[in-house]
């Protein structure tokens, strides 16, 4: 097992895509299952620090340590051969296959993994950890919906094989492979999740490296539609956008023959940073964008009947019409392939604010942050950043799954910009929000977390983490 000391050639696995940057004294590669076993057992044995890495594409800083030893689970790329059991077709697959890999080898048998964050260089378990999801989960859902079993390493070192429907609660108790078990009352953190856990499974998904890692892991796949079409619906005014956004949310479970999987807005400031860079890669295939625009929203369809899809689409197609929107301010394709520079658009965005001071946000402190809003209508859930802005006197980027009330922002302040994103999360547990949506914890919502959750539920986590890591020396 390759093991490096930090030094300036290294000093990139100090750091992820977010704003963060750490220390460490060593760097572990292993290239199979039984390194990394041993890489957490002589860490533990003298008490080092532990932090792991995937891909290293979060943006949230989760895999940053703050000290002792970074284990990067890149060189574990071992993938099985797809089999099929009773009608279902899985892939098992080692912690650093990344999703592309995932993809590529499923659609050679006309399959697909459906959790797709827009970063396709995401390792799977960096996706595990953080239970990630994508553009596409307003339909599919999470990454632990699509995860049959893991192969799991402990704090302690010990290797369970952990298969969904084994190990659930039964009278408030979670019992786990070694013996052990859990009291379920520490599992539920309404300010992190909607619904407490009641699977090992679902309790390891999302666990950020606290309570161990995955080493493989055993993923359900789907046959690819059919039938596919993506269209861009570009906005003159609000009052255009108000009257379709709310008809597409009341029509989305009525959809027949096709599934509404995708619905993406794209707030005014947002358009001007894409436009402003059309010649970034991830968007050089892009048509020009529509001049006079405010807003714009993205949506797919999906289904197995070519006319159940198009009829479908032609129905939005009409509600954009009656709605005041122009047929010359969408862009529409049909096919994955053809879809693809739409999510490419859907990708550059956070790219792009992450690595620059936009053209609208260019001076001042930074913060960006996603959390999950207890609210239907789209129009209500932009009237609350907006107006959250508005009283702050704050300019604010919004992009994201408008359908499920799942927006990302991106804002800057004169002054201390997290104090600004610790009062707006606030404002979101305060209406039964929740502030851990689609990428985790990380660095980045850390102190958000420590500031607000109520002391009952840190003595829950703290007991938790205890269970699995009584020393606490995973991802400090």
């Amino acid at each position: 097992m390759l093991k490096e000391a930090i030094c300036e050639k290294n000093r990139a696995y100090l750091k992820d895509e977010s704003h963060f940057a750490g220390s460490a004294t060593a760097l572990y590669f292993p290239n199979t299952k039984q390194e990394v076993i041993e890489a957490v057992r002589q860490t533990k044995e003298v008490h080092s620090p532990l932090t792991f890495q995937g891909s290293r594409t979060g943006f949230l800083g989760g895999a940053v340590p703050r000290e002792g030893a970074i284990l990067n689970l890149s060189h574990l790329t071992a993938m099985s051969e797809i089999e099929e059991e009773k009608g279902k077709y899985f892939l098992t697959v080692e912690s650093g296959v990344q999703l592309a890999e995932i993809q590529k080898a499923a659609a050679k048998r006309g399959l697909f993994f459906p959790v797709q964050p827009t970063e396709d260089t995401a390792s799977i378990g960096g996706m595990f950890a953080v239970n990630a999801s994508g553009p596409e989960s307003l339909f599919y859902g999470e990454c632990k919906d699509f995860v049959e079993s893991v192969e799991w390493v402990t704090p302690d070192g010990e290797v369970f094989t952990v298969s969904r429907g084994k190990y659930t609660v039964t009278d408030g108790i979670l019992p786990l492979p070694n013996g052990k078990s859990i009291d379920a009352s520490l599992l539920s953190f309404p300010t992190l999740q909607e619904k407490a856990p009641t699977d090992l499974l679902d309790v390891l998904c999302g666990s950020e490296g606290y309570f161990g890692v995955a080493l493989s892991l055993k993923l359900h796949l789907l046959p690819l539609p059919k039938e596919l079409w993506g269209v861009v619906f570009f906005f003159e005014n609000e009052d255009s956008f108000e009257k379709f956004s709310e008809a597409t949310a009341n029509k989305r479970d009525t959809f027949e023959g096709a599934h509404l999987t995708t619905c993406e807005y794209y707030s005014k400031e947002t358009l001007a940073l894409l436009e402003a860079n059309i010649d970034n890669p991830l968007l050089k295939k892009l048509p020009a964008f529509p001049s006079g625009v405010t807003s714009a929203i993205y949506v797919e369809l999906e289904g197995e009947d070519e006319d159940s899809v198009t009829e479908e689409l032609s129905l939005l197609l009409d509600e954009f019409d009656q709605c005041g929107g122009k047929e010359e301010n969408t862009w529409a394709e049909s096919g994955f392939e053809a879809c693809a520079p739409f999510r490419a658009m859907r990708h550059a965005v956070p790219s792009l604010l992450n690595e620059q001071n936009s053209c609208f946000l260019s001076t001042g402190f930074r913060a960006e942050s996603d959390f999950l809003l207890p609210i239907k209508s789209p129009c209500e859930i932009l009237a609350f950043y907006k107006d959250f802005a508005k009283a702050h006197a704050l300019p604010l980027a919004l992009y994201g799954s408008i359908l499920k009330g799942q927006l990302h922002l991106f804002l800057t302040a004169p002054t201390d910009a997290q104090e600004i994103l610790f009062s707006l999360a606030k404002s979101v547990l305060e209406i039964g929000g929740t502030i851990s949506a689609k990428y985790g914890i990380g660095k980045a919502k850390a102190p958000i977390l420590a500031a607000l959750l109520d002391e009952a539920s840190k003595e829950s986590a703290q007991k938790l983490r205890e269970f699995f890591d009584s020393i606490g020396r995973m991802n400090p």
